[in-house]
């Protein structure tokens, strides 16, 4: 019997007006002691951003620790490496102009959830929150960027979000048909429109996402 079991998929991205303008490959292991560890190429055209993430999860779905690298319009854009702590975030990093940084981030409370932009990482989000609890939950989230795009150099940085879910869904996408968890994310900024999301099954995969901030959405290709 294998120690191991892998998830491989593609996330296709969507604009309103320009349709296809990037995509995602990304690949689970989840192995027999109930971490999992999520592996991300995200492509996006319309900015020229591509982002390299590797993340790990415990068994309780809580971050243990991650790599973030971009490179913007063919270069390189910042790295870092994340080791989340009882109460701190160890990072050790360089920027876009290749400057060495190095930090251990207070974090009290701990973040819940680690979110550095991938749309698969975003699903693993619905970890946060407990079905006993009210359709509503407020959570603590770690980030390696604020920006929409994720576009700047990985960083620590800390949000709070309320997670509301909605109710359960069949949904179809070019991948198939798929029974899924509905939520609603409120993002940390009043201005900006909830995330709208679809997952499926014990990896928490992400089948469908809808943000009216970037005017797109994000739909499951393939899933093997």
């Amino acid at each position: 019997m294998s120690p191991y079991r892998i998830v491989r998929g593609e996330i296709g991205y969507f604009h309103r007006e320009h349709g296809l303008t990037g995509r995602e490959a990304f690949s689970i292991s989840a192995a027999a002691d109930g971490s999992r560890t999520v592996r991300a190429l995200c492509e996006m055209d319309d900015g020229e951003l591509l982002r390299d993430v590797t993340y790990t999860v415990d068994a309780s779905w809580r971050p243990q620790h991650a790599f973030v690298q971009l490179m913007l319009g063919g270069k390189a854009a910042g790295a870092g490496w994340f080791k989340f702590e009882r109460d701190a975030i160890a990072f050790d990093g360089v920027d876009a102009a290749g400057a060495r940084h190095s930090a251990l981030v207070p974090a009290d409370p701990a973040p819940v959830v680690f979110a550095p932009h991938p749309l698969i990482i975003d699903g693993w989000q619905s970890a946060a929150f407990d079905p006993a609890g009210p359709s509503r939950q407020s959570y603590r989230s770690a980030t390696c960027s604020l920006e929409p795009d994720g576009g700047t150099a990985p960083f620590p940085a800390f949000t709070t979000k309320v997670m509301e879910r909605v109710r359960r869904e069949t949904i179809e996408v070019e991948a198939g048909t798929f029974d899924c968890d509905f939520f609603r994310i409120h993002p940390h900024r009043p201005d900006w429109s909830p995330l709208e999301m679809w997952i499926t099954g014990e990896d928490r995969i992400l089948c469908r996402m809808d943000w009216k901030v970037l005017d797109s959405s994000y739909r499951l290709l393939r899933l093997r």
